[in-house]
């Protein structure tokens, strides 16, 4: 009985790791040959659909305008899609319009109805309405050509840190100091959507929202 213990400690034992590496070495050459070509094939799309490629990077060094905006400071700058029109936003509770063409800047108009600081600007697409926001609680869409406040947003419990467009001029998404995200419809004229966010750690309120086709950011503050 004893020789036949000693006999059996003495065989080998396969591990799982050492039967997988050996039907690796066993597997047919073709095989293997066909999942490189694949596994580079796969790379190389993943590569190309990634893409991205950098002209050129230049640090701004010297100022090609400067003037005088606001009385106060200026929290908000925005260039309109075809580069003619400039925005601006000061903690004058006002929001300008700049026509810029060959290289001065031309005073369109001020756009009146908030009852605080402007924190941001953004136009639409076809450069027709302003949307701004407001450390009033609100946020508001002006029209570029007769500067008439259309809507006025309101609904959010602290300052309106960040508004943009949603797509196309018929929908809007605000980011508040109060930690939700609102989504309006201008033609119902109501808020589609409340969402607060609920996290496990403290955050200071939304400063900034991105949207594309299919994805809406919002980064926070955290405290």
């Amino acid at each position: 009985m004893q020789k036949e213990l000693q006999d059996a400690a003495q065989e080998q034992v396969a591990s799982p790791a050492a039967a997988a590496i050996s039907a690796i070495k066993q597997a047919p050459s073709a095989l293997l040959r066909r999942l490189s070509t694949r596994s580079n094939a796969e790379n190389s799309e993943e590569t190309s659909n990634h893409q991205s490629v950098c002209y050129s990077a230049v640090i701004p060094s010297v100022a090609t305008q400067k003037f005088d905006a606001h009385d106060g400071e200026v929290v908000a700058v925005k260039f309109s899609t075809s580069g003619r029109l400039l925005a601006t936003g000061g903690s004058d509770r006002k929001v300008k319009l700049w026509e810029i063409a060959g290289g001065q800047q031309l005073e369109k108009g001020v756009l009146l109805g908030s009852n605080a600081g402007i924190t941001s600007a953004e136009f639409d697409l076809q450069e027709k309405l302003l949307l701004g926001s407001s450390n009033d609680h609100s946020a508001r869409v002006w029209g570029v050509t007769d500067m008439r406040c259309r809507h006025a947003l309101t609904g959010h419990s602290n300052k309106v840190m960040t508004a943009k467009f949603l797509g196309d001029a018929t929908r809007v998404v605000t980011g508040s100091h109060d930690r939700t995200l609102k989504v309006w419809d201008l033609r119902s004229k109501s808020c589609q959507l409340d969402a607060e966010l609920l996290l496990e750690f403290q955050v200071n309120g939304l400063f900034s929202v991105q949207v594309s086709r299919r994805y809406l950011q919002a980064p926070v503050v955290m405290i």
